[in-house]
């Protein structure tokens, strides 16, 4: 058994591809559960972890940087034939910061609009209140005896 670490191996595998059988050993049973206990087909599970090792294999001398290799995240996407298509990054509302800063500034700009849609209904009622207040005073006014001192 190899004593390497995951990512020593990954990297010595570039030279030395028999270093990925020892990755390929400690990870397949995992992958391969993982595949079981979504897709419930044994068949489809281990052609998923055929392929998923295979497309590792195929990439690990291209996801280097300064030969650093990081931790990542394998991406799969399961299909079942004849269900509805899944809906791809680009459909998924995931705005950038710009989009994020648009849709806060539209949002600002609504809440002010309906500010002033609300004083539009409020300042004719405030016009008539008013009216009725000084029409009251005057009535209270003129009922008062004026008294003299």
């Amino acid at each position: 058994m190899d004593e390497r670490s995951d990512t020593e191996l990954l990297l010595a595998s570039r030279a030395e591809p028999v270093a990925f059988v020892e990755l390929y050993r400690r990870h397949a049973e995992d992958v391969l559960r993982y595949f079981a206990r979504r897709t419930l087909d044994p068949e489809a599970a281990a052609e998923l972890t055929a392929e998923t090792f295979a497309e590792a294999y195929a990439s690990r001398q291209i996801n280097y940087i300064n030969n650093q290799v990081a931790e990542s995240t394998i991406k799969v996407d399961l299909h079942e034939p004849g269900a509805a298509a899944a809906q791809s990054p680009d459909t998924v509302d995931n705005p950038s910061l710009g989009h994020a800063w648009d849709r806060a500034v539209q949002g600002l700009l609504n809440v002010i609009a309906a500010t002033l849609i609300g004083l539009g209904y409020l300042i004719p009622l405030l016009i008539i209140a008013g009216i009725v207040f000084v029409i009251v005073r005057l009535a209270r006014r003129r009922r008062m005896p004026v008294e003299n001192v």
